[in-house]
């Protein structure tokens, strides 16, 4: 009797052991908003007629850095898990335009990684169309689908391209833009 007692007091510590080491790293896990932000400047050239308007073309690219985040680069080999929450585009300036406005027919924003949009690349896009630009507008993209995408970028941890063209009216008016990635992260403290 004694002996069953000893066994089952044992096999009873053993199971609280496994799932206490289980719950034990789980209290490990840091839960962290990181944001990435990229800005460029975009000048409308010349490039067509449409409905006996002069329309121009924009196109500028830049990079994100994750890594230039702290809590990113800290915790980059042990994070669990990234959720992008949204993506933001912010008009922060616009110069050459008599009514400080840009009317944008149509804009994509792609952010990809790798040099060539080929199978082995990751790529999100999103798309603006018919707006009226003027500084301080921003447009929120919460798509499941191509956050899903970001997350991928965002998990090999490494620098991805951020790209935004369209057409856009007047020509020669230069567009700052300010692309925001928010999103929260988890990350265990013991991996």
């Amino acid at each position: 009797m004694k002996t069953l007692l000893k066994l089952s007091l044992i096999l009873l510590l053993i199971g609280f052991t496994n799932t206490g080491c289980e719950k034990i790293k789980d209290l490990a896990d840091v839960t962290f908003d990181a944001d990435f932000t990229a800005t460029m400047d975009a000048t409308v050239e010349p490039t067509s007629l449409k409905s006996g308007q002069a329309m121009g073309y924009f196109d500028e690219f830049t990079t994100i850095d994750p890594n230039t985040n702290s809590d990113f680069k800290t915790y980059a080999s042990k994070i669990k898990e990234i959720k992008v929450e949204k993506v933001i585009v912010e008009v922060i300036s616009i110069t050459g335009s008599a009514n400080n406005s840009v009317v944008v027919d149509w804009a994509h924003l792609h952010c990809h990684q790798l040099a060539s949009f080929d199978e082995n690349g990751f790529y999100a896009f999103f798309e603006m169309n018919n707006e009226t630009l003027t500084v301080g507008k921003t447009f929120e993209f919460t798509a499941a689908g191509e956050l899903g995408d970001l997350e991928t970028i965002l998990n090999t941890k490494e620098s991805f391209t951020v790209y935004l063209h369209g057409d856009a009216d007047p020509v020669n008016a230069t567009i700052g833009f300010k692309v925001y990635v928010n999103s929260k992260i988890t990350a265990n403290a013991l991996n």
